[in-house]
């Protein structure tokens, strides 16, 4: 089965891209392209960013993921579809958008669709709860607002509470870093704000958020060949922002993606996946290398790794590449980390409302792997993470799985906790592993893959990962059916080809959001470790 796969060579193409920085987020994100639709008609490809909202259209009318999935990208699309007739685009005069075959009917229409679809009459739309994904409902009472002014009526009704947090968001809120990331529902007030300050062009990793921050008019047009001007506080700035957002919707033709970098996320999850697999450490040294100087940069040094440069620091980026570098040799002193301890779990982030289950996973490797070392810190994490392993087991859910903040699908949740408890959790934690492996094998499909609520190759590698890192163990009565069942899921992957994606969007942002080298560093991972497994693959030979 193994045979038909080089991975050897896989793991190596996808460490290359990796250092290179390619494919580190990828797909557009209806939500971010219909605020760019709305806030910045002047960036190039403006007409193309219309006619994707319009080709990217559901059957059922809606855009984005399924479910509840579906509320922030569709209102986002359509608020950008009702601004661009109420500005008197799509019509004749206006030559861009007429010439990309846009007409103010085909918005209107969609529109109307779009809104039967996902909140039929005055509907309050938090009625089945908000989606999972992050700052829904600030961003569902900031379209619905922006909606029921187009439509002069108020056919949408947002929760309360997302009307309350998007009032604190506009009194300053938006000053906080992490909540620079909503700029673009704070208001006209933010174009130019100096409290913003964009990194590499780029507020918060967020397109929508970059173009609030540089308004609504094309910025410093006309301004080049002036005397004077040319040196103006800010206009540097500016102009790095636009030249930021005009290449990334270059990038994918007109439509960006629900983040503008997810880099060091990419980077530090797809090592610790292939280095806890196995994989030689002379295959992952570029990967290893980069990594360890993004991490002793003297700003992560303090406070941690950031998911991409421009965004705030977190506990989960942090604590995966502490980790990840310390099975590879490369010890780092676990100091960030201690900024995130509450005393009984570990935000991601501050300010957090509600703690991540695989956040504390990581933290749990990171925290058990430094204290196996025997390091200075040896006892203090040591102490934390019997703290946190409990937390965890408290959190584990009825059917043996667990669920996660960041992550659309259980077998994610479950994969990092399972594999955090079996390795640092101790003897206690033996039965919540079990409980993981157990459900694991009962939900695999007859194809052998795994998903909710479709199958895919991430969902499948997180499935086979918890099996081979957790079921294969001597002595367990689970050890023969884990076996069979990754080997199943293995050739899922393989006669299908599903490892080479294209993999769905996943992970939560603002949208659903596709992290494609580490979705396919999780499946490689999944497929050598089944290869190097005598159980599955029959070959207890060496790691690529």
């Amino acid at each position: 089965m193994f045979d038909r796969l080089d991975l050897a060579a896989r793991i190596r193409e996808l460490v290359d891209d990796l250092v290179a920085d390619r494919d580190a987020v990828a797909g557009p994100s209806a939500y971010e392209t219909g605020r760019l639709v709305t806030l910045a008609p002047w960036l190039d490809g403006h007409a193309r960013r219309i006619r994707y909202l319009l080709d990217s259209r559901h059957a059922d009318g809606t855009w984005g993921g399924p479910g509840r999935y579906a509320v922030v990208p569709t209102l986002s699309a359509v608020e950008a579809l009702l601004t661009v007739l109420a500005r008197g685009e799509a019509t004749d005069a206006a030559d861009a958008v007429a010439a990309s075959g846009v007409t103010a009917g085909a918005l209107r229409t969609a529109a109307g669709e779009a809104l039967r679809a996902v909140a039929p009459g005055p509907a309050d739309l938090a009625a089945a709860g908000p989606p999972p994904t992050a700052g829904a409902e600030m961003i569902i009472a900031a379209l619905a607002a922006d909606i029921n002014d187009h439509l002069g009526e108020r056919r949408l009704v947002p929760s309360g509470a997302g009307e309350a947090g998007l009032a604190r968001l506009r009194a300053g809120g938006w000053r906080v870093p992490l909540l620079a990331h909503y700029l673009e529902l704070v208001g006209a007030g933010v174009a130019g704000a100096p409290e913003v300050r964009p990194v590499d062009g780029v507020v918060c990793g967020s397109a929508a958020a970059t173009a609030a921050w540089l308004g609504p008019l094309a910025p410093l047009a006309g301004e080049a060949g002036e005397a004077g001007k040319a040196g103006k506080a800010g206009d540097a700035a500016r102009r790095a922002a636009a030249r930021a957002l005009a290449g990334l919707q270059a990038h994918h033709g007109g439509p960006v993606p629900a983040f503008t970098s997810q880099v060091y996320v990419a980077q530090a999850w797809s090592l610790a996946h292939l280095a806890l697999a196995g994989v030689g450490g002379a295959v992952l040294a570029g990967l290893r290398d980069t990594l360890t100087r993004a991490l002793d940069r003297p700003a992560a040094a303090a406070a941690g790794l950031p998911g991409a440069p421009g965004l705030p620091a977190d506990s989960d980026t942090t604590a995966v590449a502490l980790f990840a570098l310390a099975r590879l040799g490369v010890v780092r002193d676990p100091e960030p980390l201690w900024s995130y301890d509450t005393g009984e779990y570990f935000v991601t982030v501050r300010p957090e409302t509600e703690a991540s289950t695989a956040t504390n996973a990581h933290v749990l490797m990171a925290l058990g792997e430094h204290a196996a070392g025997g390091g200075p810190a040896a006892r203090r994490c040591a102490a934390a993470a019997a703290r946190v392993a409990a937390w965890l087991g408290d959190r584990r859910r009825g059917d043996g799985s667990w669920l996660d903040k960041w992550h659309a699908s259980p077998y994610y949740a479950t994969r990092s906790c399972a594999v955090a408890l079996h390795r640092h959790g101790g003897p206690g934690h033996a039965e919540a592993v079990d409980g993981a492996v157990r459900w694991t094998l009962a939900t695999q499909r007859a194809d052998g893959s795994w998903g909710d609520p479709a199958p895919t190759a991430e969902e499948t590698a997180y499935a086979v990962q918890t099996l081979l890192h957790c079921g294969i163990r001597a002595g367990q009565d689970t050890t023969a059916a884990a076996a069979l069942a990754a080997a199943r899921g293995c050739r899922f992957l393989i006669e299908g080809s599903a490892w080479a994606g294209p993999h769905p969007p996943l992970f939560h942002g603002k949208d659903l959001v596709a992290i494609p080298n580490l979705a396919g560093a999780a499946v490689l991972a999944a497929l050598d470790l089944a290869r190097r497994t005598p159980e599955v693959g029959g070959d207890a030979g060496g790691s690529a």
